[in-house]
């Protein structure tokens, strides 16, 4: 039997894969990522390196959206720093 490793680098974790090509994603990156029973994960092959990416819900989303207001102040503040150091 063939068994495939797959590298983690960023993390120095690895994973086997099993007979039925199943992995465990180590309980830290789970962790860390917030990936829980049910959560859904995409897996992106690109150019050669297999990704698993989380795909949050539309209220996660939500959640982490930066508000509108919070947005034009801070692009506003950036402009005028970079206009101050053309000057």
């Amino acid at each position: 039997m063939n068994a495939f490793i797959i590298i983690l680098m960023a993390s120095n974790n690895f994973v086997i894969v099993n007979s039925r090509g199943m992995i465990t994603i180590p309980s830290q990156i789970r962790k860390d990522k917030k990936i829980k029973p049910g959560s859904k994960v995409a897996i992106l092959n690109i150019a050669g390196t297999i990704t698993l990416v989380p795909i949050l819900s539309e209220e996660e989303i939500q959640r982490n959206l930066i508000p509108h207001e919070i947005m034009v102040k801070t692009y506003e503040e950036s402009k005028k720093r970079d206009l101050e150091i053309e000057e």
